[in-house]
């Protein structure tokens, strides 16, 4: 995420085995991107609402680079 883009991108959190995990995401024409201290992922939109994708890409994220 750029500076503008990270200035307009909104909070998201999960809580993944009792522990709270936070990053970013912003949406851009139909597609959503989010970024955590863990790394970031992006994927379309479609149908579904990008807080309910934010916070399946953060888990995501998460899962995969967190020990």
């Amino acid at each position: 995420m750029n500076q503008r883009d990270y200035d307009n991108a909104r909070n998201i959190k999960v809580v993944i085995d009792g522990k709270e995990f936070v990053g970013r995401y912003i949406v851009k024409g139909q597609t959503i991107k989010v970024s955590s201290s863990y790394g970031e992922k992006a994927t379309q939109i479609g149908g579904s609402k990008p807080e309910m994708i934010a916070e399946h890409l953060l888990t995501e994220i998460i899962s995969k680079n967190h020990n």
